[in-house]
C-alpha cells in the first residue's frame, strides 16, 4: 500500500525542508509520495534497499538519488549505520514546464 506523505514547510520565506538523518537502528519506511522533489544525499554508510517505482537502488557514500514529485518510494530493511541528508523542494521553489 502507497500512502500520501504531507511535507511540511520549515522555512516560512523558503520552498524548501530538510531532514538529517543518523540512525543506529534498522530502518524502514514505508512506501509513500508527496508533492515535493526528494533529493536524498549520503554522507556516510549506504542504503542498501532504495526502492522506487519498482526497482531498487543502493546508494553510498557521496550519492544522492532524486525522487520526482508523485513517485512512489521506499527504503526497505536498513541495517547498518547511514548518514544523510534529505532536501524536500515544493512546486513552488520549481519552474512552470509548458509544451509548445
Amino acid at each position: 500500500m502507497t500512502v500520501y506523505e504531507m511535507v511540511n514547510r520549515e522555512f516560512a520565506d523558503l520552498p524548501i525542508s530538510t531532514m538529517r538523518y543518523t540512525q543506529d537502528i534498522p530502518i524502514n519506511v514505508s512506501n509513500h509520495w508527496h508533492a515535493a522533489v526528494e533529493i536524498n544525499y549520503v554522507v556516510s554508510g549506504e542504503i542498501s534497499n532504495f526502492v522506487m517505482n519498482g526497482q531498487t537502488f543502493r546508494i553510498q557514500a557521496g550519492d544522492f538519488i532524486v525522487v520526482n514529485p508523485n513517485v512512489s518510494h521506499a527504503i526497505w530493511e536498513q541495517v547498518s549505520r547511514i548518514e544523510s541528508i534529505t532536501i524536500f523542494c515544493y512546486q513552488s521553489f520549481l519552474p512552470k514546464v509548458t509544451s509548445r
